[in-house]
C-alpha cells in the first residue's frame, strides 16, 4: 500500500492487537473512543449515560462501554490518548507573548486574568484525568496528550482522505472554537502541518458564547438558538458593532498574513472575552459582570433577531475573508471545532467557488476529540488512519429491546424489517409522531435515524406542536431527512458526493416546489438542514421509502429523540421514559411497536 503524505505506511500488527483508548475528560462534553490496530471500534460521549447535557466529568461510563465493546480489560490498553494537551508548545507561547506584548498595560492585565482563569480550569481537568486513570488502574506512563486543535483536525482530515481521492497538498482543515490549548483556531494542512493559528484572546467561539448570554440563553449550549433567530433579523442594524469588536489585522510574526484580532482596548467596543475570566469554570451558571461589558451595552437596545442576524452575517463575512486573504482555501476543505456546528456558515463555505469538496466532522465539538486523540496515537504507533467513522456514524452502544422492557404496555412485535418499516411509515402518514429506536447509537450531536423522532413535514404548524410537547423553544424548523434519489430536486446545488449532507451539518437553499410540499422543514430564509439517506441506512431508509410510497413525498421530519435539555436517548429505558413524558405518540423500538405504556 502506498502511504499518503503525512502518514507512515501501516505496519503489520503483531499477534497481540494494539488497543488505544482515546478520551476527553472535560471541561465539558467528555467521551471515549476505542481503536484496535488503528481502526475505530466504538465511540460515545458521557452525557448519553449520565443523562446530563454535555457532561464534562471523567468519562467512566464511556470507558466502561469501550472496554466492553472491545472485550478487553483496562490493563490491556497500550495507550490512553487525551484530546487536550494542557500545555502550550513553543510556537503557541510565542504567539501568546506577542499578542500580550502589543496591548496597553491595563488591557494586558485583563488578558492575563483570563489566562489565569483558563489555567485554573485546565488544572482541574488534569487532576480529574489523573485521578480517573488511577481509579481505572491505568498507569500514567500510558497517557499521551495531544494538541486540542490537531485532534479536531485529524479526525476531519482522515475522514475526508478516506472519502475523497486527493493529495495532501490539495487539502486544508480549519478549526475554530472557544479555546483549547491556548488557541481558538488553527489552519492545518492535509499532511497535519500547523500552518497558522489564532490565540484564545481572539476567539470567534467566545464572541458567540458572549452574545448567546447577552440574549439570555446559555453560553456554550444555546448558540443554535441564536442561529435560528438570525433568519428573522436585519443584520445591517448590528453588524458594525461586531466589526468593531473583532477584525482582521496584519500579523506581527508572518509577513503578508492576516490574523483574527479582538479589540480589547477599553472604550473601543468590547472586552467580551474577559467576561469568561469570571465564569470559566461553569460558563452556563451566571451572567456575572455581563451588564458592565461595553459590547453588551451596545447590543442591548437591539432586538434579539437583529443581534443574531448581525452576528451570523459577520461570522460568515470574516471567516471567508480570513481564508481568502491568506490563501487558505483548497478545493478539498474540511472543518472541525464548535464554531462549525453553525450550518449556515458551513453552507457559505461549501458554496465558495474555490471549494469542490467540503466536509464537516460530524462530532465537531469537544465531544469528538477522543477520536482525534486516538487517531494521533495510532499514527504514532505506525498505523495508517483509515475509515475513521462508519458512513452513518453508528458507533455507540447497541441495545436490543426485549418485551420485558415495556411492562403493562400495548405492544406489537414485528420481527420482519420490511413489515416494521411499513407499520412505522403508516403511523407517520396518519399523523403520528414516532420515536424510532434501533441498532447502535450515533456518535455526535445529531440524531441520524437510530435515536430519532419522525413525523410528516407537510404541515407548518407541526413545529409549534412538536416544540410544545418536547418543551423546546427553538427558532429554526425541524430538520428534514430525504431520499438520496430526490435530494437534487429538493436542495439547490446538492450533488451526489456531498458527504456532509449525510450528517445534517450543512444548510442548503431549497427549491420552491420543496418549500410548498414540506413547509415544516424550511426556514424563513428558504434554507433547510437535511440528512440524505440511501440503502446504507438500513431500516431507517426502508421507513422513508415506505412513507414515500404511501404519500408521494420523499421527506420526513427527523429530530432528536429527547425532551429539551436532555441528551439524546441512549438505552431502551431512556426511550420508554421519553415516550411516557409525551415525546412521541408511538415508540418504534425494533422489533416492537409500542402504542401505550
Amino acid at each position: 500500500m502506498e502511504a499518503k503524505a503525512g502518514y507512515p505506511e501501516s505496519v503489520s500488527p503483531s499477534s497481540a492487537p494494539t488497543w488505544i483508548l482515546g478520551i476527553t475528560a472535560g471541561p465539558h462534553d467528555s467521551g471515549a473512543a476505542l481503536f484496535r490496530d488503528g481502526r475505530l471500534v466504538t465511540a460515545v460521549n458521557e452525557e448519553r449515560f449520565s443523562r446530563k447535557k454535555m457532561d464534562g466529568r471523567f468519562p467512566d461510563r464511556s470507558i466502561e462501554h469501550c472496554l466492553k465493546a472491545g472485550g478487553i480489560e483496562a490493563r490491556e490498553l497500550q495507550v490512553v490518548a487525551h484530546g487536550w494537551n494542557m500545555v502550550a508548545d513553543a510556537a503557541t507561547l510565542e504567539l501568546m507573548t506577542e499578542r500580550l506584548g502589543g496591548e496597553a498595560p491595563e488591557v494586558a492585565q485583563e488578558m492575563q486574568a483570563f489566562l489565569q482563569s483558563a489555567n485554573g480550569t485546565d488544572s482541574q481537568v488534569l487532576r480529574r484525568l489523573n485521578t480517573g486513570l488511577e481509579r481505572l488502574g491505568v498507569p500514567l506512563w500510558k497517557l499521551r496528550s495531544y494538541d486540542h486543535h490537531l485532534c479536531h483536525a485529524v479526525a476531519a482530515i482522515a475522514w475526508m482522505r478516506d472519502v475523497v481521492d486527493c493529495e495532501a497538498k490539495d487539502m486544508m482543515c480549519i478549526t475554530l472554537d472557544g479555546r483549547g490549548d491556548y488557541m481558538s483556531g488553527r489552519v492545518i494542512g492535509g499532511d497535519l502541518s500547523m500552518i497558522a493559528g489564532t490565540t484564545m484572546f481572539d476567539s470567534i467561539g467566545f464572541l458567540w458564547a458572549f452574545t448567546t448570554a447577552v440574549l439570555d440563553f446559555k453560553p456554550f449550549r444555546h448558540e443554535g438558538k441564536v442561529l435560528g433567530l438570525a433568519g428573522s433579523g436585519n443584520s445591517e442594524k448590528t453588524i458594525d458593532i461586531f466589526r468593531k469588536a473583532l477584525s482582521l489585522e496584519p500579523s506581527k510574526s508572518t509577513k503578508g498574513r492576516w490574523d483574527f484580532h479582538v479589540h480589547w482596548t477599553p472604550g473601543s467596543g468590547t472586552n467580551f472575552i474577559s467576561y469568561f475570566a469570571e465564569l470559566e469554570d461553569d460558563a452556563a451558571k451566571a451572567k456575572v459582570g455581563l451588564a458592565n461589558k461595553h459590547l453588551c451595552q451596545m447590543l442591548k437596545p437591539h432586538s434579539r433577531e437583529d443581534v443574531a442576524a448581525g452576528l451570523q452575517t459577520f461570522t460568515e463575512e470574516i471567516v471567508v475573508e480570513y481564508l481568502r486573504c491568506n490563501g487558505f482555501l483548497r478545493k478539498n476543505l474540511c472543518v472541525s471545532g464548535g464554531v462549525f456546528s453553525n450550518v449556515r456558515l458551513n453552507m457559505r463555505l461549501r458554496e465558495l467557488p474555490e471549494v469542490e469538496h467540503f466536509f464537516v466532522y460530524p462530532n465537531m465539538g469537544d465531544g469528538g476529540l477522543c477520536v482525534g486523540a486516538a487517531l494521533l496515537a495510532s499514527r504514532d504507533r505506525g498505523f495508517l488512519p483509515a475509515s475513521p467513522m462508519p458512513r452513518n456514524a453508528q458507533l455507540g452502544p447497541q441495545a436490543v429491546p426485549q418485551l420485558s422492557d415495556f411492562p403493562a404496555a400495548q405492544t406489537e412485535e414485528l420481527s420482519d424489517e420490511q413489515a416494521f418499516a411499513k407499520r412505522v411509515a403508516e403511523a407517520v402518514h396518519n399523523g403520528s409522531v414516532v420515536g424510532l429506536f434501533w441498532g447502535s447509537m450515533e456518535f455526535g450531536p445529531r440524531a441520524l435515524g437510530r435515536r430519532s423522532l419522525l413525523c410528516a413535514a407537510t404541515d407548518v404548524t407541526v413545529n409549534d406542536r412538536l416544540n410544545t410537547r418536547l418543551k423546546r423553544s427553538e427558532f429554526m424548523p425541524f430538520a428534514p431527512v430525504t431520499l438520496r434519489t430526490h435530494a437534487a430536486e429538493a436542495y439547490n446545488g446538492w450533488t451526489d458526493d456531498d458527504e456532509a449532507s449525510r450528517f445534517m451539518t450543512v444548510c442548503y437553499k431549497t427549491s420552491p416546489a420543496f418549500g410548498t410540499q414540506c413547509p415544516a422543514v424550511v426556514h424563513v430564509d428558504g434554507t433547510a438542514r437535511p440528512q440524505i439517506v440511501d440503502e446504507r441506512d438500513g431500516l431507517y431508509f426502508s421507513i422513508l421509502t415506505e412513507y414515500h410510497r404511501l404519500s408521494g413525498i420523499p421527506t420526513l421530519i427527523n429530530t432528536s429523540f429527547n425532551i429539551h435539555e436532555e441528551p439524546i436517548v441512549c438505552s431502551v429505558a431512556d426511550s420508554v421514559r421519553s415516550f411516557q413524558q409525551g415525546a412521541c405518540d408511538i415508540l418504534a423500538a425494533y422489533p416492537f411497536i409500542v402504542t401505550s405504556c
